[in-house]
């Protein structure tokens, strides 16, 4: 009777010790960000809410501090454990790496602090960075998530399948009014190509650049075909229906047919709809783009600058990244 007992309390002891899959997933995960950091930054200490900062320079004196609110404009990089850079908005980084593509956009990004759309680990990688500064901070998968949670241990119990990296960034601005800072940026950009102007209505700047034949309105009886080019604020061109344009950049597509795409007018602009060269179907374009047509007359040559609201928002869509005001130039031509 002895010895049975002995074995059922032996069994009860090893049911309470057996570990689930995700808990013995967890604990290799730690145990290869340990040995990484062992080997590579040994006497690296965990902040924050468990990441490891790895190098640290910010700039002396009074440049602003990254808050806990707003949104950062950063350029970063990150690396695996095994060295292998996975993402970058450096250009140079990522033709070094053969990352880089013409279609792509490179360049800093906007980053929100809002605690639903940021990872955990990145708001203990900003606490204390300044703009200008820069830090290398190890990030644990188990932090590449938006749940909050009150301790390290907690945060390891939750952990997700997200692999471990290594952080590069750089802060090159903090603004707690993302619409505020897109109409700066745009009425100095609007001000240098073209002169300083105010806007035709909010976070929208419209430029002529070629006359039209005359300054009647366009209708729905009109038969309307465009050429436009879409670029960044920095002149680097994204889209375009431009044969030479998309060459020249290196965006060229087999799969785009290059010709002037049909405008079908209407009686406000958010219903202006566009029909590609090749296609069949006629569909909705971003308010910028449509504000821009609604501006011109035949064959009128013009350029429209807009913020995120009229683009693509806070979400963003490739290439174009979160919170990215645009420029499009347009030309009214004839059907070829």
């Amino acid at each position: 009777m002895k010895k049975t007992a002995i074995i059922l309390l032996g069994l009860a002891l090893a049911a309470g010790c057996a570990k689930s899959p995700q808990e013995n997933l967890n604990l290799v995960n730690k145990q290869v960000l340990e040995a990484w950091l062992s080997k590579n930054y040994p006497g690296a200490k965990a902040s924050g809410n468990g990441i490891y900062i790895l190098e640290d320079e910010q700039p002396a004196g009074e440049a602003a501090a990254v808050g806990t609110e707003g949104w950062v404009y950063l350029d970063y990089t990150t690396t695996s454990l095994d060295e292998k850079v996975t993402q970058t908005t450096f250009e140079d980084v990522a033709r070094r790496v053969k990352l880089y593509s013409a279609s792509k956009y490179f360049g800093p990004v906007v980053q929100s602090l809002d605690k639903s759309v940021l990872p955990a680990g990145m708001e203990s990688l900003f606490d204390g960075m300044k703009v200008g500064g820069r830090r290398k901070a190890l990030v644990p998968g188990w932090l590449l998530s938006t749940e909050r949670h009150s301790t390290p241990e907690e945060y390891l119990e939750q952990s997700t399948d997200n692999s471990s990296l290594v952080y590069e960034v750089r802060v090159v601005d903090y603004f707690t009014d993302v619409a505020a800072w897109q109409k700066e940026k745009i009425a100095a950009r609007f001000a240098e190509l073209y002169g300083a102007a105010d806007p035709a209505q909010e976070g929208f700047w419209y430029h002529r650049t070629g006359a039209p034949d005359n300054e009647d309105a366009l209708t729905a009886e009109d038969e309307i075909y465009i050429n436009y080019v879409g670029r960044f604020l920095d002149g680097k061109v994204f889209d375009t229906n431009v044969l030479k344009v998309a060459r020249d950049a290196g965006i060229e597509k087999s799969s785009t047919t290059y010709r002037p795409a049909k405008i079908t007018w209407a009686s406000q602009y958010s219903d202006l709809k566009m029909t590609t060269a090749g296609s069949t179907s006629a569909t909705s374009v971003v308010s910028g783009f449509a504000l821009t047509l609604w501006q011109m007359h035949a064959h009128e040559k013009g350029v429209g600058m807009f913020w995120s609201d009229l683009g693509y928002g806070s979400a963003g869509q490739s290439p174009v990244p979160a919170y990215c005001p645009l420029m499009f130039e347009i030309e009214l031509v004839d059907e070829q």
